[in-house]
């Protein structure tokens, strides 16, 4: 009997032991120094326009511009909900309606100004 408890105790020890893992610590993030969780070959240019992100007035809060795509448009107007997608909407608005006008988010049908829905 106490052959039977020995075995069946350190059987339970095993197993125990196999689902815990060593702990280590975890290694200096050589990729990202300023712990902003951007790598730091994003760090100097985030998003990609060719301005230092300390100079740029552009930091793409309402979403990605190419600067291939023209002048960054004004920021959305009061009734503008969705930030973060302000651009891609402006450049959906600039394809579908030449006459589209992103400081006032309407386009010119030829006779009266119309808001843009996409």
């Amino acid at each position: 009997m106490r052959k039977l408890i020995t075995i069946g105790l350190a059987a339970i020890t095993l197993a125990a032991s196999a689902g815990v893992g060593a702990a280590s610590a975890q290694p200096r993030p050589y990729g990202d120094l300023d712990r902003d969780g951007v790598p730091n070959r994003y760090d100097r240019d985030r998003d990609g326009d060719g301005v230092r992100n300390r100079n740029d007035r552009y930091d793409n809060g309402y979403g990605r511009w190419d600067n291939r795509w023209g002048r960054h448009p004004a920021p959305p107007p009061r009734h503008w909900r969705h930030n973060n997608s302000w651009y891609g909407h402006v450049r959906a608005c600039q394809i579908r309606y030449r006459s589209y006008n992103p400081a006032r988010d309407m386009y010119f049908t030829g006779r009266v100004w119309t808001r843009c829905r996409l």
